[in-house]
């Protein structure tokens, strides 16, 4: 197995399929489980297939806000994902530190690829990675996008460090 690391995010290249391993679409329809199966081509996603998977990743939701919002927690930080365009897109977003030096976001959006940081109003820095299922995604790679989701959480905390009006560290 070869391996590609970019940031936080880790790519894997197999052995081909055999045969009764290939990749088969799965309708809305299908039984949970077999939609959420690894090898299980995804093209949408409904919040009690995204709540199933998170718990299962271990990231406990702590509240569903009607058809498209679910509020998860990585250690002490809460995760809001969105599920966009009828549940092609996987949305997350997270908040970290208080008032961070704006250089710190720039330096994240520069070095993380495939997420994005950007100040609120109040000057709470912001974290956000999609997955888009528009084509067919695997569970694996759902997994895959959760997963690094959890990875980002601590190392946006880490790399957000408060500071105070003037520059100087708290």
């Amino acid at each position: 197995m070869r391996a590609l690391v970019t940031g936080l995010f880790l790519v894997t290249a197999n052995a081909p399929l055999r045969a009764q391993e290939r990749l088969q679409p799965v309708t809305e329809a299908a039984h949970l489980g077999v939609a959420l199966a690894p090898r299980a081509v995804l093209t949408a996603l409904t919040i009690p297939a995204l709540v199933a998977v998170l718990e299962e990743q271990g990231m406990p939701v702590d509240r569903v806000l009607g058809d498209t919002l679910a509020l998860a927690r990585v250690g002490a930080t809460r995760v809001l994902f969105q599920l966009l365009n009828d549940g092609q897109v996987v949305h997350a977003a997270f908040a970290a530190g208080t008032r961070p030096d704006p250089a710190a976001v720039n330096a994240w959006n520069r070095g993380m690829i495939l997420s994005r940081a950007w100040l609120k109003g109040d000057g709470t820095p912001v974290c956000e990675a999609d997955l888009d299922l528009e084509g067919g995604v695997t569970g694996a790679r759902l997994r895959d996008f959760l997963r690094t989701v959890a990875a980002m959480v601590p190392e946006f905390a880490r790399r957000m460090p408060d500071v105070a009006i003037g520059g100087r560290a708290r």
